[in-house]
């Protein structure tokens, strides 16, 4: 039978065997660039230029905000599985922030 894009997503892209396949993939999406600037979410990533960035623009500092708001509901929600979490405003929440800002 044929295969169609999501079947390649749930059973290739997010196999965790598959590393270098998604680096890879993610490379061909969305470059990495040195630097960032005008991020206003992910400002720790603005004025780096001897560091690689994937995510410099402003979809994906909209996105990491986004992310922060919903982890703060107590749940990570990846592709197969939910991940729950205490408190991000009170655990640590520059470090959830870091983590948002670099996916």
């Amino acid at each position: 039978g044929s295969q169609t894009w999501q079947d390649f997503d749930q059973h290739c892209e997010y196999n965790l065997v598959e590393t270098e396949l998604i680096t890879c993939l993610a490379d061909v999406r969305e470059p990495c660039q040195l630097g960032c600037k005008d991020l206003t979410y992910c400002t720790n990533f603005n004025n780096r230029p001897t560091e690689l960035f994937r995510s410099c623009n402003v979809q994906s500092d909209q996105g990491a905000m986004n992310d922060m708001k919903l982890w703060s509901n107590g749940t990570i929600r990846m592709p197969f599985m939910n991940i729950p979490v205490l408190d991000i405003r009170k655990c640590l929440p520059d470090m959830w922030k870091a983590v948002a800002c670099s996916l």
